[in-house]
């Protein structure tokens, strides 16, 4: 009697960590990296614009509080979303969409007359600028072998402080020659060329296409251009279940609701202690006295820390394992605050104090928003990934609208003492949230 001896299904996972990373996955953690700078510079744009535009508009600060948390809430929105999206439609769909988005919504930014028109316009960018993050780090992560990761995210993540620092140099070569309206302009048409780039270059993620048996002829062209050949008819079996789509509610079953819960509180104090400066920066510089090209100057050299603190993370956190490194990082972090919060409130002119303290406080600050998105992407298996980074990654963007009003109040209250105050407390919580998750990641060696 004849029978027939299925072939053995293919992890796709499995074979990407047995095997060294290829050139086509180096594209791809490069691709991220470009994603995430226009994502910074995008975000970045406006509040190097807001003395610009209280200039102009002939107003005070308080009434951008309401632009800058419309937008954070957009950018909160938009990573719940966002992640949704990307486990429903798979991580490339979602992560082009998005940057489609933000990138024409930042470019009409530069048409706006009044702060009503601001504030819509910002909460639809928000939208686009908030679902990239959990798209490409969940396109990423499945698309490393696991000694990588931690690495790939870190360098790809640095992109968000050096989109930071191009806005800040941008800001420092404009802004008083063109305005603030070629600013935006500027912010928005990088971000619609990457999106033509991405859709000719860039794949979806393995694991994302292994939950769907009728995409196996791509999973199969992908696993080839990664280096690994496997004969047409297949089978590919992913990791987790591959029946109804995730839900927000799964979250909070008896999995994951400890480690949900933890992950969005650190995530939360994680971005009130990022995005108070982001938010509120320029202007507690400027009303200390800084003149707007020692204001991007600053902003160029927080972001520039930021770039050197987030590319170590990656390397602490794989050296030392989450634990450590949660340590290194919100310590570190709350010992810059309070040395920037010296700086400004007594030595505001002295460049030799001031500025490397923001270079030591971008260096932490980064650096932990790495740790805690590699965190929450470890925490989820792949059919449920984009949703649960999404949905931390969304709390802590509500933590950034916090921030937005936080943070003037801080500085009406107490100037620079009082806003790096609040972000080391901030600081300090995330760290006892982070330390509470039972899931940590060991060192890989």
């Amino acid at each position: 009697m004849n029978t027939t001896t299925s072939p053995a299904a293919i992890n796709p996972s499995q074979v990407i960590n047995d095997h060294p990373l290829g050139t086509y996955q180096k594209l791809v953690v490069l691709l991220i990296v470009l994603v995430f700078i226009m994502d910074g510079v995008a975000n970045t744009v406006l509040p190097v614009a807001i003395p610009a535009l209280m200039k102009e508009w002939g107003l005070s600060r308080d009434p951008f509080k309401f632009v800058v948390g419309a937008g954070l809430m957009g950018v909160a929105l938009g990573a719940v979303l966002g992640g949704y999206l990307c486990d429903k439609f798979g991580r490339r769909r979602a992560l082009i969409g998005c940057v489609v988005l933000f990138g024409s919504m930042t470019a009409l930014s530069s048409l706006v007359a009044n702060i009503e028109q601001l504030m819509l316009v910002r909460v639809l960018d928000g939208l686009g600028i908030g679902g990239a993050i959990p798209a490409g780090m969940a396109l990423l992560f499945e698309s490393m072998p696991v000694r990588r990761r931690s690495i790939a995210i870190a360098a790809s993540m640095v992109g968000i402080p050096l989109g930071g620092f191009l806005a800040g140099g941008l800001a420092s070569l404009v802004l008083e020659s063109h305005g603030w309206h070629t600013l935006f302009l500027l912010g928005g048409l990088g971000p619609l060329l990457l999106a033509a780039v991405l859709a000719a270059l860039l794949p979806d993620s393995p694991a994302h296409l292994a939950l769907h048996p009728e995409r196996s002829d791509e999973l199969r062209r992908l696993m080839a251009r990664y280096g690994h050949e496997f004969a047409p008819g297949t089978p590919f079996v992913g990791e987790g279940r591959t029946g109804p789509k995730a839900r927000l509610r799964d979250l909070f079953n008896t999995e994951f609701c400890r480690s949900t819960v933890l992950l969005w509180s650190a995530f939360f104090f994680c971005f009130i202690s990022s995005y108070s400066m982001f938010s509120w920066g320029p202007v507690m510089m400027m009303g200390q006295g800084l003149s707007p090209m020692t204001m991007g100057l600053g902003i160029s050299v927080f972001n520039v820390g930021g770039v050197v603190g987030g590319l170590a993370s990656g390397w602490v956190l794989q050296r030392f394992g989450s634990r450590l490194a949660f340590l290194l990082y919100c310590g570190g972090g709350m010992a810059s605050a309070m040395s920037c919060a010296v700086a400004f409130q007594y030595n505001a002119q002295v460049a030799a104090f001031t500025m490397p303290s923001l270079a030591a406080f971008g260096f932490f600050t980064a650096g932990l928003l790495n740790l805690t998105y590699t965190m929450g992407a470890n925490l989820y298996p792949p059919y449920i990934k984009g949703t649960g980074l999404g949905a931390g990654a969304g709390m802590g963007r509500i933590g950034a609208v916090v921030s937005a009003f936080a943070g003037v109040a801080a500085l009406n209250l107490g100037a620079a003492m009082g806003f790096f105050v609040v972000i080391t407390i901030a600081l300090f919580i995330t760290l006892v949230s982070a330390l509470a998750i039972r899931q940590q990641m060991a060192r890989v060696a």
